[in-house]
């Protein structure tokens, strides 16, 4: 593809990901592997070439934002993407039709005099014009529910490209030797400060066609994701029960904690997510967990839920979030987000913190997390939760729930705290 045909591909996939955020559609992710999927002839550098230039510019989506407010034009995909140029590209604006950029059959069309006047004027308006929160790609209205200069040093870390961070499945492997095995593949990693199973791979490298990583052998993980599932410490024997279960992530790195003995239920909303979990687990050598589909609300929730209380050794409640924890890997969730939204994410959290309670049996244990890096769905909720429910307390031998970001082990945002139900007798 020309870099003409890049750019232009690229603009169709930023409108696609902006009216998804608008409408609650799909994640960017999936729209971007739907868009190759279609488009065979795309080659692998071309789509690296793609992807990089739609994520690096809804990294950077809110500040681009401002500025083409402020030149009079509307964010669009176009405009991003011609807004987000770099100094050696932005010539062919000047160039117009000439322009390599906007030569060719499958190229975008120039910008007129007119476009190509604001767009100047938008790259041109200087940091020190615009918002606060704009400076730190943080959406206006979130500045209510953070300390803006308390979470600069995170936010600032979250523009930036995650890491690739790697489990290691003890069903299957050990550390070091992935390691070993890894490093004979030509690719780098190392271990993570404060964690047993996680590898970081530096530079990050595609690893699915890995022998590793198609045995099972490994996981894409995030180091704190890990850090909030050891901090369940599942052992062999016990009931668990991982309550928003997804696809799986955390309830295989549970099924390895706990040896593959016990009991362990992975309870989900969306059936197929529950199916993608089915499917890994056979390659992870899983045997121990049972998929759970469950509506989110009704009698057939309230069935199971009454059947299996007080019958966990230990809960996951890992409750849907903001992801502000994650917008280095999902940046258009700074667009998806609101006010509105985040109300109705805490009242379900609250909601599903309440119900995995009724299942943790006395003297078990309840971990609640999320990947969010907001007070207001970390330790509020805790707090609220704890008056609500005096017979639970706060377990944590490290001294308390857990708020892991970037700027301290390059994770992602991410908040866990343990809390134990008092024995019957206490």
């Amino acid at each position: 593809m020309t870099p003409a045909a890049r750019l232009a591909a690229a603009i169709d996939l930023l409108d696609a990901i902006l009216s998804a955020a608008r409408d609650n559609g799909p994640p960017a992710d999936r729209l971007v592997n739907d868009y190759f999927r279609a488009r065979r002839y795309a080659g692998s550098k071309d789509r690296r070439a793609i992807q990089d230039r739609v994520f690096d510019t809804l990294r950077h989506a809110v500040s681009l934002s401002e500025r083409l407010a402020a030149a009079g034009l509307a964010a669009t995909g176009r405009t991003l993407a011609l807004c987000a140029l770099d100094d050696a590209e932005t010539a062919d604006l000047d160039r117009g039709a000439d322009g390599a950029l906007f030569a060719g059959p499958h190229a975008t069309h120039a910008p007129d005099a007119a476009e190509a006047a604001a767009l100047a004027a938008a790259r041109a308006l200087p940091a020190d014009r615009l918002s606060a929160t704009a400076r730190l790609e943080c959406p206006a209205w979130l500045a209510n529910h953070l300390d803006l200069d308390a979470a600069a040093p995170v936010l600032e870390l979250l523009v930036g490209r995650a890491p690739l961070d790697l489990r290691v499945n003890t069903l299957k492997a050990e550390p070091e030797a992935v390691r070993a095995a890894l490093a004979e593949q030509g690719v780098s990693a190392g271990p993570v400060a404060g964690t047993a199973t996680a590898l970081r791979v530096d530079p990050p490298v595609s690893l699915h066609q890995s022998p590793l990583m198609r045995d099972g052998a490994i996981e894409v993980q995030d180091a704190n994701a890990q850090r909030a599932c050891a901090l369940a410490a599942a052992a062999p024997g016990e009931a668990v029960i991982d309550l928003c279960a997804g696809a799986g992530g955390k309830t295989l790195a549970l099924a390895a904690a706990m040896a593959n003995e016990g009991r362990l239920w992975a309870v989900d909303i969306a059936p197929q997510r529950l199916k993608t979990l089915a499917r890994r687990a056979a390659i992870a050598g899983v045997t121990v967990a049972e998929t759970v589909a469950l509506p989110a609300t009704g009698k057939p929730r309230a069935r199971w839920l009454d059947a299996h209380a007080d019958a966990a050794d230990l809960v996951l409640a890992d409750v849907p979030c903001s992801g502000t924890g994650t917008w280095r890997r999902n940046p258009e969730l700074r667009l998806r987000l609101d006010a509105d939204w985040l109300d109705e994410l805490r009242r379900r959290q609250a909601r599903l913190l309440d119900e995995a309670a009724t299942l943790v049996k006395p003297g078990g244990r309840l971990v609640y997390a999320t990947c969010s890096i907001l007070a207001g769905e970390n330790d509020a909720q805790i707090a609220a939760f704890l008056d609500r429910r005096p017979d639970f307390a706060l377990a944590d031998p490290a001294g308390g729930p857990h708020a892991w970001t970037p700027d301290a082990d390059g994770g992602d945002g991410f908040f866990a705290a343990l809390l134990v139900r008092r024995p019957a007798d206490a």
